[in-house]
């Protein structure tokens, strides 16, 4: 087993790690997984944070020369910290009821077995146990921060900020956190003012105080992307339009006139114009340039966009037939441009997944008469869901811990005096008791605030042997007629 990590600490592989997390608690329900993601954001914060909310780029893997020296532990160092007791506590959580692996008699603290496994032996849950743990936690953190600190590389770059702004972002509107997304609104915030001050053509990197080096093609796709996703998260249209602004930039500064976008803006030191589809440490920025112009097609209703995505995937459609394992984000791409118009991902889960959920059940809005003075700037709304023959989607409650309730909540706003339908029971197949769901025609009503851009739907769609993901989508809403 691999326990001994390289110890340095990117912010773009934990922004990705924090979006992953936060999907994979929207697929599965796992506890864990909201745990991990909800502490990434906390290190992000603690760790990785400027003064105006921008994020720094890496930790040094080395103290004083030494390989992992800030993080590993010996046996006696972590007695002398946690006391004999505390220590036998964390000793099989953190792995250090063993001999030591890690040189000098060190341990690289890491988690053996599944903590509900763990949790389960001391009779309580997950939740349980760390909160059981969390003193022990705080007294090694403390301890750890006494020593010599790594290096931190305090650059500031506008890729990699992309990266953890659409992680925050994501996480924070699956796991409903507020602190989340006010983390990637600062961030994002703060890089515009830095690599954009005044609306000038955006810049690859600034450090205290001194932004300089012209965005390359990844800056615009990466930030781009982690302002779409800020969109989503909350409901504020603003960062729509600053990201329709870089992607023109982008398009006016790198576009290739056979199709794709270059590395680099025309330079006249510049000898070869590159252009690179292929994943690296970070997927393919031309590809996720071309997820963003989707989306951008999707929201704006502009076919520019659809077209620019197109002339992309034409450009690199013969590397991506012969050499697909090396292009594989150009593959989700050239997948999300044949998705079904209206189906697309914008909350990060897999595209096919979502678009066989969205097909399955057919949302639509419909809202009361303009809020006035007598309603105190509420309107009353109507939600209808059409779901298919054959499926349906959990009740609100759900009627167990693993299943994700049908739930509305208002994007940019708040939801007021919603009433939600008696489930039916059902057996199935993947669930040990019957289950309360909704099957064929549904109706949620309620009120929605003046301010909101309309409704964020939560809902997992079941056949009879297996559940898709959770879909977090928004449903804006056709006038009633008072509205006509």
């Amino acid at each position: 087993r691999w326990l001994v990590p390289h110890f340095e600490k990117m912010l773009y592989d934990n922004g990705f790690l924090l979006e992953i997390y936060a999907l994979e608690y929207a697929r599965s329900g796992d506890p864990e997984a909201a745990r991990v993601a909800r502490e990434t954001a906390t290190w992000l914060a603690r760790e990785m944070t400027g003064e105006d909310g921008e994020l720094w780029s890496a930790i040094d893997a080395e103290t004083a020369g030494q390989e992992g020296a800030f993080y590993v532990w010996t046996r006696d160092q972590l007695e002398d910290v946690l006391g004999p007791d505390g220590a036998r506590r964390l000793a099989p959580i953190y792995g250090f009821d063993s001999l030591p692996f890690f040189e000098g008699d060190h341990y690289v603290l890491h988690l053996p077995e599944p903590v509900a496994e763990l949790a389960a032996d001391a009779g309580t849950d997950a939740r349980g146990l760390w909160r059981e743990v969390e003193p022990l936690r705080a007294e090694l953190l403390a301890a750890r921060a006494e020593r010599p600190r790594p290096l931190t590389d305090d650059k500031v770059l506008a890729d990699w900020n992309g990266v953890a702004i659409r992680g925050l972002a994501v996480a924070g509107r699956v796991l409903e956190d507020p602190a989340m997304i006010g983390q990637a609104v600062r961030a994002a915030d703060s890089v515009l003012e830095k690599l954009r001050p005044a609306g000038a053509p955006l810049l690859h990197a600034w450090r205290r105080g001194e932004a300089k080096i012209p965005a390359y093609l990844a800056d615009y796709a990466f930030l781009v992307r982690g302002l779409l996703a800020l969109e989503d998260a909350t409901g504020d249209e603003r960062w729509r339009r600053v990201a329709v602004e870089l992607a023109d930039e982008q398009v006016r500064r790198l576009r290739d006139p056979r199709g794709g976008f270059f590395v680099a803006a025309q330079d006249p030191e510049l000898l070869l114009r590159s252009k690179d589809p292929v994943d690296g440490a970070l997927p393919s920025a031309n590809a996720v340039a071309v997820l963003n112009f989707l989306d951008l097609a999707e929201r704006t209703g502009e076919e520019r966009w659809r077209k620019e995505a197109a002339a992309s995937l034409r450009a690199f459609g013969g590397l991506l037939e012969s050499a697909p394992e090396a292009l594989r984000m150009m593959a989700v791409a050239a997948r999300r441009y044949d998705a079904p118009a209206g189906r697309a991902d914008r909350g990060g889960l897999p595209g096919t997944l979502e678009a066989e959920a969205l097909a399955v059940v057919e949302p639509s809005l419909e809202m009361a008469a303009a809020a006035g003075e007598d309603t105190g700037g509420w309107r009353a709304f109507r939600l209808r869901l059409v779901i298919a023959d054959g499926w349906h989607v959990n009740a609100h409650p759900a009627s167990a811990d693993f299943l994700v309730a049908t739930a509305v909540s208002a994007a940019g706003g708040a939801v007021r005096d919603v009433v939600y339908p008696a489930g039916e029971i059902l057996e199935t197949s993947f669930a040990p008791d019957p289950v309360a769901v909704y099957r064929g025609r549904v109706e949620i009503t309620g009120e929605l605030s003046s301010e909101a851009a309309g409704l964020e739907l939560t809902f997992q769609a079941c056949d009879d042997h297996r559940c898709l993901p959770p879909v977090h989508t928004r449903v804006t809403a056709s006038p009633a007629a008072g509205d006509r």
